[in-house]
């Protein structure tokens, strides 16, 4: 009799739910009415994850009209299969103008899409550091939904095309800047790389900004905090090393 490895497993399960829920449970429910539009929608935007969405492109892919794909985008996050990072702005108008980031609500149904489950992410590659920021993007969405913190998210982008990950908007407390990057030494980074981030943390009333990495050394550099993922969790949600909210 055939067994499959853990690994073979994990890549089974991960494929049957995206057939099975994904495109199929989704049609079911009559929630779409393109059926291959939408499955070819899934693998367009799963190509699309953690970058800010273009609606044309995405129209012209798969053969749609952009009222369909913002629809189909509404979907996934109707069903809690991904959720849409807007951008921020100060002014709600403006917001609703500009072009969210996308991310799927799992890793693994992303590489599955993706059709890449069978392949290794390799620190240091491009993936690994696109999977990264998703990971703490996600994280910080369900810690806020599990602890009832109300914080707002979005990214920045500006004219000049400097790009922050997180934006953490906290009732009665500083805005947070965030910089999510998947090394493991973030002193090697060159200054130019951070020189944007922290003109811009600086520009901002109330802000504060932060450095989310791999790296486990903590410091404070030019106002801007350095600190390990699961630390810059725990301080910004106020949590103990239990994972429970201190008072």
């Amino acid at each position: 009799m055939f067994e499959y490895s853990e690994d073979e497993s994990r890549m089974e399960y991960l494929f049957a739910y995206t057939q099975a829920y994904l495109q199929e449970e989704i049609v079911a429910e009559q929630l779409v009415r393109q059926v291959v539009a939408f499955r070819q929608f899934l693998e367009v935007a799963a190509q699309s994850n953690s970058t800010i969405v273009n609606y044309q492109k995405i129209s012209r892919d798969v053969g749609v009209e952009i009222p369909t794909v913002q629809n189909y985008f509404s979907i996934l996050e109707d069903t809690f299969t991904g959720v849409l990072l807007p951008p921020f702005d100060r002014s709600v108008r403006k917001r609703q103008r500009k072009n969210p980031k996308f991310y799927f609500f799992d890793l693994g149904v992303t590489r599955c899409l993706q059709n890449r489950t069978s392949l290794e992410v390799n620190t240091g590659t491009f993936e690994f550091g696109e999977l990264f920021e998703q990971f703490i993007i996600l994280e910080f969405l369900r810690l806020n939904s599990y602890f009832r913190k109300s914080f707002r998210f979005s990214y920045l982008m500006t004219q000049s095309q400097v790009e922050i990950d997180l934006v953490v908007e906290r009732p009665g407390q500083t805005t947070l800047f965030i910089e999510i990057k998947s090394t493991d030494a973030v002193g090697e980074l060159k200054a130019e790389k951070l020189g944007g981030f922290r003109k811009i943390v600086s520009d901002v009333p109330n802000g504060e900004g932060w450095v989310v990495s791999r790296d486990p050394v903590s410091r404070i550099e030019d106002g801007i905090r350095f600190a390990p993922w699961w630390i810059s969790m725990r301080e910004i949600f106020a949590l103990d090393h239990k994972g429970s909210v201190t008072k």
